[in-house]
């Protein structure tokens, strides 16, 4: 039975590293919310990141399965030892896990020896590093500055501040302004990127005291202190209390930032959810939160539903209708623009979804593109087809008036100045 649950252990702890290894330094910055003009094609984004929470050795496993057991510290020591001399950049599990066992004291004696290790094992020293500031974090992270490089500490410093802030949040943060106020500007920004994964640790023990400090943060100067606190939202236990506190909020522009930031968060994992929730609220209406949740939404397998949700959420203005489908469409347009098409036709044509469809056809197939657009009423097809043909220069692709004439039923001069109009057009949008 021990040997079962060793076994289990180990798996655990493995998957804990595997994700740990993956891990870059420093948290990249959330993706702005976006807000297009009506006239604007928009562009799809790139997914923005999820929030980097890393690994709390001291309890990857239960009690009962412990790896410790009754060895001496001696004992551990030379195990953690042998295998960060075999394995420095690829930690063994096993040995984390033991590293997350020790005690303070335990580990502040073993970091001596794991530092001058070469290569040195970073992953190894940023867990003992982060046991030690669990209960000692001023202390622990001014040893690491002066024994680590740079970098090392740079790449150090979150975790410990995360370990710590599991413990002592307020004086975790209260380190972290200090250093933030004397830190040059060079350093600031890597700085900033720590404050993530402290206050997601500190809204995990108490949402309100952590709103506060994100409110506070945002006069202190961190390019979106709402980040890290915003993932909370995607633990259901802690989406209410997060939403009660900020709720409470009395600052109006501060409180529209923290719901970007939290429904932006809740849309990278469930947009639908997230779309749902936001119909219900009063400022449900806001073009700003809808495009955080329609411009995540539209980008997974379910593009349909987010341009319904865009539409059904539109108000009912030429104008509006435009911007929607601004939101919508682009990334559908360029996976699938005969679907896309197909739904913009079942709800009715407008000149900002007409451009988005022919731009996605266009990057599959001109002839295609062509063919979509004389499918359209009389009327709108002259212009279509100038955004078509525009799209195709814009993308280097040969294009000659007189090629498409009979294709299309409009002469070459014709072409020529449509596609002339749809690229002027273009350029006062941008």
């Amino acid at each position: 039975m021990k040997t079962s649950l060793f076994s289990i252990a180990i798996i655990l702890l493995g998957s804990a590293l595997s994700a740990w290894v993956g891990w870059k330094a420093g948290i990249r910055q959330q993706q702005a919310v976006i807000s297009q003009s009506a006239s604007s094609v928009a562009s799809p984004a790139p997914a923005a990141p999820a929030l980097e929470v890393h690994t709390d050795y001291t309890a990857a496993i239960a009690p009962e399965w412990k790896l410790r057991g009754s060895q001496d510290f001696n004992a551990i020591k030379q195990q953690i030892l042998t295998a960060a001399s075999v394995a420095a950049t690829t930690p063994d599990p096993a040995a984390m896990g033991l590293l997350g066992e020790l005690s303070v004291a335990e580990a502040k004696s073993l970091l001596e020896d794991l530092i001058r290790l070469q290569p040195k094992p970073v992953a190894m020293i940023s867990v003992a590093l982060s046991r030690w500031a669990s209960a000692a974090g001023t202390e622990a992270l001014a040893f690491a500055q002066a024994k680590l490089t740079q970098t090392e500490y740079g790449d150090a410093r979150g975790r410990m501040l995360e370990a710590w802030a599991r413990h002592d949040p307020k004086a975790a943060h209260a380190w972290y302004l200090e250093q933030l106020d004397s830190a040059p500007s060079s350093l600031k920004h890597k700085l900033e990127q720590d404050f993530n994964v402290l206050i997601y640790q500190w809204g995990l023990r108490n949402p309100a005291e952590a709103v506060a400090a994100c409110v506070a943060e945002q006069a202190h100067g961190t390019y979106d202190g709402w980040y890290g606190l915003a993932h909370l939202v995607n633990s259901a236990g802690h989406r209410e209390p997060l939403f009660q506190a900020i709720g409470q909020m009395t600052d109006a522009a501060k409180q529209k930032k923290a719901w970007s930031s939290v429904i932006g968060a809740w849309a990278d994992v469930s947009p639908r959810d997230a779309a749902l929730w936001l119909e219900t609220q009063p400022f449900g209406k806001d073009q700003d939160l809808q495009w955080s949740v329609i411009e995540r939404w539209s980008r997974r397998v379910e593009p349909r539903e987010a341009a319904d949700y865009a539409i059904r959420n539109a108000e009912p203005t030429p104008e509006s209708k435009d911007r929607a489908l601004g939101m919508a469409l682009p990334s559908w347009a360029l996976a699938d623009p005969k679907a896309a098409g197909e739904w913009l036709q079942s709800v009715g044509t407008t000149e900002q979804g007409i451009a988005t469809i022919a731009n996605g056809w266009v990057r599959k197939d001109l002839a295609q593109a062509v063919d979509w657009v004389m499918k359209l009423p009389d009327a709108k097809r002259p212009a279509a087809l100038g955004d078509v043909f525009a799209t195709a220069k814009q993308a280097s692709q040969n294009f000659n008036p007189a090629d498409w004439a009979q294709r299309t039923g409009l002469s070459a001069a014709e072409l020529t100045k449509a596609t002339e109009t749809a690229a002027k057009q273009r350029m006062s949008r941008w």
